[in-house]
């Protein structure tokens, strides 16, 4: 029997710090999808700018993890069928990638990890229904961009997810769930154009895309998907 003494958990200790030591980048991420209604039922509904942050710790082997946050809110007073219509919006994501570079010109990185997602609406999903779900579960993806000029690339990202919490649907104002939910899946695809600018030790990313993501389990099955999209501006710095 391996027996753990305070000596040796301190020697774990210095030993993970040590390694964490070794990182080479730390890269922070700042996005501001602009999201409007993209699917299914959801008619009349403007676009609204939503905030996405992520801070990347990158070890010399190109891997790493991620932390990233999305908080989005949709809001319009005579949204779908004419009636009140909001959408709240909160995911968090912890996962791990890798990336390497496929040819010299495309870059790839593949991640999976852990995503919590929060959501809550009035006459989105439905017109006339309330829609709540609260659930944690694991997140897959691929990412890549192939540069086309000195210090410009084409992106692509695509993500999968899959969640597992409590969730119900229920008609405007009444307070007993009619359709219990324990599962949604969440699909998210994009594409657009980034460039690298070099600042000293640091470089700067901008980009420009356009991102949707579709929620399937929110209805019956017999119903039609819903999700959004829209365009996608973002910044990051790496040093």
């Amino acid at each position: 029997m391996t027996k753990f003494t305070s000596a040796s958990l301190i020697t774990c200790i210095l030993t993970s710090t040590a390694s964490v030591a070794t990182a080479d980048e730390i890269s922070i991420e700042i996005q501001a999808p602009s999201i409007s209604a993209a699917f299914a039922n959801q008619d009349g509904i403007g676009a609204e700018t939503s905030a996405r942050i992520s801070a990347d710790y990158t070890f010399e082997t190109n891997a790493g993890f991620r932390l990233g946050v999305w908080d989005m809110d949709l809001s319009d007073n005579e949204g779908q069928g004419g009636a009140p219509t909001e959408l709240s919006f909160r995911q968090v994501d912890f996962v791990g990638f890798s990336k390497f570079d496929a040819t010299p010109e495309l870059s790839l990185e593949f991640l999976i990890g852990l995503r919590a997602l929060g959501l809550n609406d009035q006459n989105f999903t439905s017109e006339g229904r309330e829609t709540n779900f609260d659930g944690v579960g694991g997140v897959f993806g691929v990412n890549g961009a192939h540069t086309i000029i000195p210090g410009g690339a084409i992106y692509g990202n695509f993500e999968t997810a899959v969640l597992f919490g409590d969730g119900d649907t229920t008609a405007v104002g009444e307070a007993t769930a009619e359709n219990a939910r324990s599962d949604l899946s969440q699909t998210t695809i994009g594409f657009g154009y980034e460039h690298d600018f070099a600042l000293g030790d640091r470089s700067t990313t901008l980009s420009i895309g356009y991102e949707a993501t579709v929620l399937s389990g929110l209805e019956d099955p017999t119903d039609v998907t819903v999700g959004f999209d829209g365009v996608v501006l973002g910044a990051s710095v790496t040093f």
